[in-house]
């Protein structure tokens, strides 16, 4: 039903003036554990900068996967997996269960985004239902880092490979993947089209309370310092010039990217813009 009622209703609204198709999207952050990071992981600025914005020597950080439940598509889609710590109790408290899920979007292939794949034997499809979705580049690089969780991801799912090119759809018609190659070297984020964009920025940034204001910061995961800084910068511009509302995995609330001279904040979504 969901499938012939939605287009009609978009088509309604169009002839009638209304403008933009409704959305069929819906967004969950769904958190798979909390944790800190010092701030000694962190380099790229002056002991000032760190006392200044993060006096307490460390950034709280979330680990977040989000879920986007589309019903025209009527796709249930995770983007990352956490490390398999509390994403089934929160994706049972959303009223879903694991073969639920029909698509799984990697960012990068680090543990804290792959481990929920698995189920704790290690073989098992945690998602017995879904096809992951990765770059060629980022799949290479998890050959080579960590190949036996490689190997054991690739033998109990079906792969497709994503093109970041702003133009090639990922599971659904409305998202597509934007090249942030630095962190690892197939890194990507998702931006899911609509009325009110949406970014998925996976790793572009590990502390909300440096990196904003000071994206020239690295955090020592990044594989490429200079190629990290250089996608964050660009996807934070155009975050802030297109108004899209920002998800990450380490910071805890979304919010709006607004240029701050050279640097930049991330707004609360209920502030008035100015």
């Amino acid at each position: 039903m969901k499938k012939t009622t939605l287009p009609l209703l978009a088509l309604g609204a169009l002839l009638s003036g209304c403008g933009a198709p409704p959305e069929t999207t819906a967004v969950h952050t769904l958190v798979d554990g909390t944790n800190a990071l010092p701030n000694s992981v962190f380099s790229g600025a002056d002991d000032m900068v760190f006392k200044v914005f993060a006096p307490a020597g460390h950034t709280p950080v979330a680990c977040n996967v989000f879920l986007l439940r589309d019903a025209a598509e009527q796709k249930n889609i995770l983007i990352d997996t956490g490390a398999g710590n509390a994403l089934m109790a929160e994706l049972e408290a959303a009223g879903l269960a694991p073969e639920d899920i029909t698509d799984i979007l990697v960012t990068h292939s680090h543990f804290d985004h792959v481990g929920g794949l698995l189920a704790p034997d290690g073989a098992t499809p945690a998602f017995p239902e879904a096809t992951v979705h990765i770059t060629r580049a980022e799949l290479a690089y998890w050959r080579a880092e960590r190949p036996e969780n490689a190997a054991a991801c690739e033998e109990a799912y079906p792969f497709t490979f994503i093109i970041p090119d702003g133009t090639n759809t990922v599971a659904i018609p409305n998202l597509v993947a934007l090249d942030a190659a630095g962190h690892t070297p197939g890194h990507v984020v998702f931006l899911l089209g609509g009325k009110q964009k949406r970014l998925f920025a996976g790793d572009l940034l590990h502390s909300d309370l440096l990196q904003f204001a000071h994206p020239e910061i690295c955090a020592s995961y990044d594989v490429d310092r200079v190629a990290a800084v250089a996608a964050r910068k660009r996807i934070l511009a155009r975050a802030a010039e297109e108004n899209w509302i920002f998800h990450a995995c380490h910071v805890a609330k979304p919010g709006r990217v607004k240029k701050d001279g050279d640097s930049f904040k991330l707004q609360d979504l209920n502030a008035r813009s100015r």
